[in-house]
């Protein structure tokens, strides 16, 4: 069998395949939600060599992950409202096992799992191999061949990519403006149209439920609604003002200038030079 390696992972503790278990969110107070262990198995990326026991070499794809520039733009394109499209947000989701939807490609790997996970044919071998088939996390290509597959996957449902800006994309169907980090995603746009949006992604990719806006490029994002309706001028609605009384006017507008009329009680207006100027 030894003959047929393309490339195997060297051996860190006996026959079995490194695994990772870290605790996530460990600066996060106990009980939080965030807080939480997760295990990967991996490929050691600088143990890998060749059936000659050399260095292995490999295309080296290189991934191009979104800027913060990209994640502030995005933030700024939530806050916009259209008198036709309505208000827009911002929301988030995380691809779940990224790296594994996508499938190797390029110079044949081989990898030795760990002896519990050996298939059956391999229990009477003495070291049997099996053949790298998804992008493991550890092999040198595996972040780009992830990124290349997302790409095709968004272009496939309507997304065109943004010149000079890597890891952008832009659907003009639905005005939405999308950042992806690795495997983050940040979707900005009209909010009636964020659940269709989401759903043709999740047809395409395998994501997370997503959630409102919170931590992104490490910067948590704590959205304020502001009232930005502006205030209502002399001239803006004659029939509310000719309703009002002159304490109310006064209450809204402050007091006439000195020497100046004001509304009278039968509604006539003031010239507009007499109207005090609205702080």
């Amino acid at each position: 069998m030894r003959g047929e390696w393309g490339n195997a992972v060297r051996r860190r503790v006996g026959s079995k395949s490194p695994a990772l278990c870290v605790e996530k969110g460990s600066e996060l107070p106990k009980g939080h939600r965030d807080r939480k262990y997760k295990g990967r198995c991996v490929c050691l990326g600088d143990r890998i060599v060749d059936q000659n026991r050399q260095a292995a070499t490999f295309a080296e794809l290189s991934s191009s992950p979104a800027s913060i520039n990209a994640s502030k733009f995005g933030d700024w394109w939530a806050c916009q409202n259209d008198p036709k499209l309505g208000e827009f947000t911002c929301q988030q989701s995380d691809a779940t096992r990224a790296y594994t939807q996508s499938k190797i490609e390029g110079t044949p790997t081989w990898v030795r799992l760990p002896r519990d996970q050996w298939p059956d044919a391999g229990l009477q071998m003495r070291d049997p191999v099996c053949p790298l088939d998804k992008a493991l996390y550890g092999h040198p290509d595996a972040g780009g061949y992830w990124e290349r597959h997302c790409r095709n996957q968004l272009l496939a449902i309507g997304f065109t990519p943004i010149d000079n800006w890597p890891s952008c994309f832009w659907m003009e169907e639905y005005k939405m403006f999308l950042v992806v980090y690795v495997d983050d995603f940040k979707l900005s746009g009209p909010e009636q149209y964020m659940d269709t949006v989401w759903d043709l992604m999740k047809a395409k990719i395998d994501i997370d439920q997503p959630t409102a806006l919170g931590k992104f490029l490490g910067c948590k994002h704590v959205i304020h609604k502001f009232d930005t309706t502006p205030p209502v001028t002399f001239w803006d609605n004659k029939l509310l003002q000719r309703k009002m009384t002159k304490a109310e006017r006064a209450k809204l507008y402050g007091t006439p200038q000195s020497g100046k009329k004001d509304l009278n009680d039968t509604g006539d207006p003031t010239p507009i030079d007499a109207v005090p100027a609205v702080a």
